[in-house]
C-alpha cells in the first residue's frame, strides 16, 4: 500500500499543473506545491525552504536565506556546466521544492514531487530517463530529520548546508545524510567554553519547541554541567507564538535576574520578537548578554523590521560555522530582474517561481493582485526591477550551499571517471541507471571520503559522521550599522575563533567586562561555601583560625595537632619550629645577663656559706636565704635552656624551671615573713631545731 501510495502521487513532468501565476488568487495557496525544475542530463533535488512557517503550518512569507540558497544552487550549477572539463558532455539539472519550514509539507513534496526520479517506477516516461544524484537540504534540523529517513530507504543521499542537529550524527540511524556544516554538539560546546572562559557559573536558556531547539537546550545543559555551571531557567518557545508568549518568556527571565546570560537556540524570526520583547521592557532593555546560535545570529536587525532593540541586541554574543562570502553571489543576484522571470504572459519561469514575490516583497510593488491595496503599496512591478545593490547582503552562510552543490557534483565526476572513463557524456552503464537510485547510492559512498577545493578556495572534506569542519567564528553585534541593508552584516564583528575545545580571540570582547553572569560570588581565602538552592548559589561562612577550607570549598576543617593551616587556607602545615639563635643579639643580650645573675649568684651563696656561722647570717635565716638564691639560680639558668633549638626535653625542663625557680624565690621571701610571727609567738614553746624544721616546711 505504501508503495502504490507513493507511485500514485507522482505528477507529469514539467510539474506545469503546479505554476500559479502571482496574479492568481489562489496563488497564496498553491505557492507552497510549485516547483523549479531546471532540465539536465542528471538532476540534483533541492528541499529547501523558501517560505516562512505560517499560521496553522502554512506557507507565509519568503524568506531571504531561502531565495539565496536557491540562487547559491542555480549559480554553483550554472558554472559547472560552463566548465567544459568538469563533466565533459554532461549537463546537471535541478529539481527543488520549498519546504515552508513544516516538515509534513516537506515529506509531501518529496513524495509528490523528487520519488519519481529515483524509486525506479516507469510511469512516467521522461522521468525515466533522468538520472538522480542526490538531494540537497534541508534548512531545518526537524524537516532534514525526516526527509532523510524517508530518502534512505532508496540509499539516495541528503547532503543539508544548514541542519545541524546532532542526532543526524548518528550514522547507524542516518547512514546516508551528510551535511557541510557542524553538528550542534559542538556549538553547545564553544557557548559553554565562552561563558566557562568569562568565570561565569549562571545561565538561562531559551529554545525552540522542536527537534532543533529542544536537542540545543540539551547539549547546552549536558555541557555546563560538566563545567560546573548552573541553568537558573530553561524556557521553550511554542510552535506557534504569539506577542504574549515572548513577554512572559522575558518576565520569567527576570526573576532569576542573576543570570545575566542567556543562551538562544531558536529561528531567525522568534530570536528577533523575543529581543523586541526584551527592548519593550524598560527595565529589562539592555540587562541580558543574549548567546546566539548561527540559526539567528548574523541575520538580524533585518530591513523588514526597524532598528529600535539594538540597544538590546547590543554585546551579543553569535557562534556560526567558519564560513565567507561567496565574492561571485552578489554580482549574480543584483543582476537577476523580474523580466527574467516572468513568461510574457505573466506565469512564472521554473528556474526559480518564487522569486518574483521574493523581489516584489522587497521592492514594495505589485505584480497585478499579488499584493493586496490595503498594504499600502501602490507601485506596479517592473520588467526591469532587480534587488538593490545597496540594501542586498550576501549571506557568508550560502558557502555551506555551494559546498553541498559541489560535494555531489565532485562525487559523480569521480564517478563517472571510474566507469566511463574520459569519454565525452554518459556512457551507457550510467546512463541505463537512469530512473533508479542507483547513482546516488554510489556517489553517496564515493562522498564519504571526498576532499576537493570549496568554491572559496578552501580545502572541503567530510569527517567520521559525514559531518562539516567543527570550527566556528565567535561574533559579536557592536551597534554601529546606520544603514537600511537587508541585513546588518557590519554591525556583527568576528573576534574570535572557536576549534577544538579552545577559544582564540582576535579581539577582546570589552563590552563583556562589566557584566557577570553569577548567582553568587566566590568566597574570600578562609571562607567555605554553604549551599542554598543550587550548587552555584550560596552564602559564604569564615572558618576559624586553627580551620581550613575543604577540598570542595563547602565546610571547615580543623586541623590537627601541631599544625596550623596554609595562607590559602586550604590545606595544614606543621607547626615552624622557631626558637632563640644564639647568635642573635636578643639571645647575646639575654644571655649576658643571665650569665651575669649565675655568676653574681653563686658568688653569694658561697659568701654565705663561708660566713654562715656569723650573727648577721645566721640573723637573715641561713637556710631560707639558700632557698631565695637556689631559686635565683633556676630562673638566670632557665635563660639558656629558652635559647636552645626547641625539643620535648628542653620544653620540659624550661617549664619546671620556669615554675620552680620564682617559686622557690617567693616562698623563701614568704617564710621569712612568717618567720617574725614565729620568733614573737613560739619562741618559748618551740626549740631552736624545730623552728628551723618548721620554716623549711613552709617554704616547700
Amino acid at each position: 500500500m505504501f508503495w502504490f501510495v507513493i507511485a500514485g502521487t507522482a505528477p507529469n513532468v514539467p510539474f506545469a499543473d503546479r505554476y500559479v501565476s502571482p496574479a492568481s488568487s489562489d496563488y497564496e495557496a498553491r505557492k507552497g506545491s510549485m516547483v523549479q525544475y531546471r532540465d539536465g542530463d542528471v538532476l540534483i533535488g533541492g528541499i529547501l525552504q523558501v517560505h516562512s512557517r505560517g499560521k496553522d503550518d502554512t506557507c507565509g512569507l519568503p524568506i531571504s536565506v531561502g531565495v539565496q540558497a536557491i540562487e547559491t544552487v542555480n549559480m554553483v550549477i550554472d558554472m559547472i556546466n560552463s566548465d567544459k572539463e568538469f563533466l565533459p558532455g554532461v549537463k546537471l539539472g535541478s529539481v527543488i521544492v520549498d519546504t515552508c519550514d513544516v516538515d509534513t509539507h516537506a515529506l509531501l513534496q518529496v513524495v509528490d514531487t523528487l520519488w519519481q526520479y529515483f524509486s525506479g517506477t516507469q510511469a512516467h516516461a521522461a522521468t525515466s530517463s533522468k538520472l538522480f544524484a542526490g538531494v540537497i537540504g534541508a534548512l531545518s534540523s526537524a524537516v532534514s530529520t525526516q526527509t532523510t529517513s524517508l530518502l534512505q530507504i532508496l540509499k539516495v543521499p541528503q547532503v543539508s548546508p544548514f541542519s545541524t542537529h546532532p542526532d543526524l550524527s548518528n550514522k547507524a540511524r542516518f547512514p546516508y545524510f551528510f551535511r557541510t556544516v557542524p553538528s550542534d554538539a559542538y556549538q553547545a560546546s564553544a557557548m559553554v567554553a565562552f561563558v566557562a572562559e568569562r568565570n561565569w557559573n549562571y545561565i538561562s536558556i531559551v529554545y525552540e519547541e522542536d527537534a532543533y531547539g529542544i536537542r540545543g537546550y540539551r547539549e547546552v545543559e549536558n555541557a555546563a554541567i560538566k563545567r560546573g555551571i548552573c541553568v537558573a531557567v530553561s524556557l521553550a518557545i511554542p510552535r506557534n507564538p504569539i506577542k504574549e508568549d515572548f513577554e512572559e518568556i522575558v518576565k520569567e527571565l527576570f526573576q532569576t535576574k542573576r543570570a545575566r546570560a542567556v543562551v538562544v537556540f531558536s529561528k531567525q524570526e522568534d530570536a528577533e520578537k523575543l529581543l523586541i520583547a526584551a527592548h519593550r521592557n524598560l527595565e529589562i532593555r539592555g540587562y541580558f548578554t543574549w548567546i546566539g546560535s548561527d540559526a539567528w545570529t548574523s541575520l538580524i536587525p533585518t530591513g523588514a523590521t526597524d532598528f529600535d532593540y539594538r540597544e538590546t541586541l547590543a554585546g551579543s554574543i553569535a557562534f556560526a560555522p567558519k564560513t565567507n562570502v561567496i565574492p561571485s553571489l552578489k554580482p549574480y543576484m543584483v543582476n537577476l530582474t523580474l523580466g527574467q522571470h516572468l513568461f510574457k504572459n505573466g506565469t512564472v519561469n521554473p528556474r526559480n517561481p518564487w522569486f518574483p514575490e521574493y523581489l516584489a516583497l522587497r521592492h514594495r510593488c505589485v505584480i497585478q493582485d499579488l499584493l493586496n491595496n490595503d498594504t499600502g503599496v501602490s507601485r506596479a512591478c517592473q520588467d526591469h526591477d532587480r534587488l538593490n545593490p545597496d540594501k542586498y547582503v550576501s549571506l557568508s552562510f550560502m558557502q555551506s550551499v555551494a559546498e553541498a552543490v559541489l560535494a555531489i557534483a565532485k562525487s559523480l565526476q569521480i564517478y563517472l571517471l571510474r566507469i566511463c572513463g574520459r569519454a565525452s557524456g554518459l556512457c551507457s552503464a550510467v546512463a541505463e541507471k537512469a530512473g533508479t537510485a542507483q547513482l546516488a547510492e554510489a556517489i553517496a559512498e564515493i562522498m564519504k571520503n571526498i576532499s576537493f577545493t570549496g568554491i572559496n578556495g578552501d580545502n572541503f572534506t567530510f569527517d567520521q559522521n559525514q559531518d562539516g569542519p567543527a570550527i566556528y567564528d565567535i561574533r559579536t553585534y557592536q551597534n554601529i550599522s546606520s544603514s537600511d541593508a537587508e541585513f546588518s552584516l557590519d554591525s556583527w564583528k568576528t573576534i574570535g575563533l572557536f576549534d577544538i575545545n579552545k577559544i582564540v580571540w582576535y579581539e577582546e570582547p570589552v563590552i563583556l567586562e562589566q557584566i557577570n553572569s553569577i548567582c553568587s560570588a566566590p568566597c574570600q581565602v578562609g571562607q567555605a561555601r554553604k549551599i542554598e538552592t543550587s550548587i552555584c548559589c550560596w552564602h559564604c561562612q569564615t572558618c576559624s583560625a586553627n580551620q581550613y577550607v575543604g577540598s570542595n570549598g563547602t565546610e571547615c576543617l580543623d586541623c590537627s595537632r601541631g599544625e596550623t593551616p596554609t595562607i590559602d587556607r586550604t590545606s595544614c602545615q606543621p607547626l615552624k619550629n622557631d626558637y632563640v639563635k644564639y647568635s642573635d643579639s636578643y639571645s647575646i643580650a639575654s644571655l649576658s645577663i643571665a650569665s651575669f645573675g649565675v655568676i653574681v649568684t653563686i658568688v653569694v651563696g658561697i659568701i654565705f656559706f663561708v660566713h654562715r656561722d656569723t650573727p648577721i647570717v645566721k640573723a637573715s635565716g641561713k637556710e631560707l636565704c639558700a632557698v631565695v638564691l637556689f631559686g635565683a639560680l633556676l630562673c638566670f639558668v632557665n635563660s639558656f635552656v629558652l635559647a636552645t633549638r626547641a625539643s620535648k626535653v628542653s620544653c620540659s625542663v624550661s617549664r619546671i624551671l620556669l615554675a620552680c625557680g620564682p617559686t622557690l624565690m617567693y616562698a623563701g621571701i614568704l617564710t621569712k615573713t612568717i618567720r617574725v610571727v614565729i620568733i614573737f609567738q613560739a619562741k618559748k614553746m618551740l626549740s631552736s631545731q624545730v623552728r628551723t624544721l618548721f620554716q623549711i616546711s613552709v617554704c616547700i
